[in-house]
């Protein structure tokens, strides 16, 4: 019996570890695809707000309620694709922010979250639809 006793308690010494590894590794995936469907929103919320957007760092946390607590993000904007349709001017220094326009489309960009751990996932949204495309 205590044999048995011991092999069930080496077999959760090990199961253990790997299990919440994989329920941590779940949880960053459910996030990660929350803020994705969130920010492919964008474009939809902007245009039944009838209003543009604009989001950067210091907006973010107001327009993506899925963004985790201590994740950061960084955003380049396509210059290329901002002129081309026509929303230069933002008045965004450096091309810090990305445009939503009332009618849902949007200069385009890139996004870099860098989360509370150090690790950094990059989003590629191509004007003007801004559909996500995550790399």
């Amino acid at each position: 019996m205590l044999v048995v006793l011991t092999v069930i308690a080496l077999l959760a010494g090990i199961a253990v570890p790997n299990f919440m590894r994989m329920m941590q590794s779940f949880t960053a995936a459910v996030k990660w695809s929350e803020l994705l469907n969130e920010i492919d929103g964008l474009p939809y919320r902007a245009y039944t707000q009838g209003q543009p957007i604009q989001l950067n760092a210091e907006t973010a946390s107001q327009l993506l309620s899925a963004l985790p607590y201590g994740w950061t993000l960084s955003v380049e904007t396509d210059a290329k694709a901002a002129s081309g349709i026509g929303i230069g001017g933002n008045g965004i220094a450096g091309g810090r922010a990305i445009s939503y326009r009332e009618n849902g489309w949007c200069n385009g960009g890139r996004i870099t979250f860098t989360t509370d751990e150090g690790a950094r996932r990059t989003v590629d949204l191509t004007a003007p639809r801004c559909a996500v495309s995550a790399s």
